[in-house]
């Protein structure tokens, strides 16, 4: 009687823990790019009740893609995220039967296509410019690489950088219209909108200081020079020739 009763007892207990616990836990679902995700996950416990299998179900407006994998991580490419409704994934039993209720979650995407932040360009001397951003947020989705266009009256220059500061030389900086920077996805694709700016040249002339009356300061100076030279050649003349001077 105290097996029978001890057996019941167990059995009871493990169909309340199927019952409790028969969703996969942990479930996350983050962009990698336009196009792509990454979904992942936890295995359900107890562990030893649940196969590593997993039916894994991307629910778009018209069908749902279905998925069957062993891993607790998967990317999941060719796909319109902002078309996403939802992500399931549904454990499996040690005896092949999927558990009947799965987890659910959603993509949050960014209302707008990531850039690059805080975009700037300045000049450096008369063919050299510094180049200076921040990386996009969340970081952790982007790779430490950007695509960067010079934009030059007739062509663009090209560069591929792994820093968020460079100094770009042999320009002509009266010619440039724009520089553009490209973030990079994790997975390695470019990301298809860019921050751009332009650089902000100083004016060719400076500006001549002038007296009070709008007389460039400089022009009164050198007349009096010019006077006072005048005087001392006359009075060398004068000395010369023994002339006396009227002052």
């Amino acid at each position: 009687m105290r097996i029978f009763f001890a057996g019941y007892i167990m059995r009871q207990s493990r169909l309340i823990l199927q019952l409790l616990v028969q969703t996969v836990g942990d479930l996350k679902a983050s962009p990698l790019n336009d196009t792509a995700i990454r979904v992942s996950w936890t295995k359900p416990r107890p562990e030893n009740d649940f196969k590593d299998e997993y039916y894994v179900t991307i629910s778009i407006p018209g069908y749902g893609r279905e998925i069957t994998t062993n891993s607790t991580s998967i990317i999941v490419g060719d796909l319109n995220l902002f078309k996403l409704n939802k992500i399931t994934v549904q454990a499996v039993w040690t005896n092949g039967t999927v558990v009947s209720k799965g987890a659910s979650t959603s993509v949050q995407m960014p209302s707008t296509v990531p850039t690059v932040g805080d975009l700037k360009a300045s000049p450096v001397n008369d063919t050299a410019i510094r180049v200076s951003w921040t990386k996009p947020l969340p970081e952790n989705v982007f790779k430490d690489e950007y695509d960067v266009t010079i934009s030059i009256q007739g062509y663009d220059r090209e560069i591929t950088t792994t820093s968020t500061s460079i100094i770009v030389g042999d320009l002509d900086l009266y010619k440039m219209n724009s520089i553009t920077v490209q973030a990079v996805w994790a997975n390695g694709t470019v990301v298809s909108k860019g921050a751009s700016t332009s650089v902000q040249m100083p004016s060719t002339g400076a500006s001549t200081p002038s007296n009070h009356n709008g007389t460039p300061a400089n022009a009164k100076s050198s007349g009096a020079n010019i006077l006072a030279w005048n005087c001392n050649f006359y009075l060398l003349v004068c000395t010369l020739l023994g002339l006396s001077v009227l002052m």
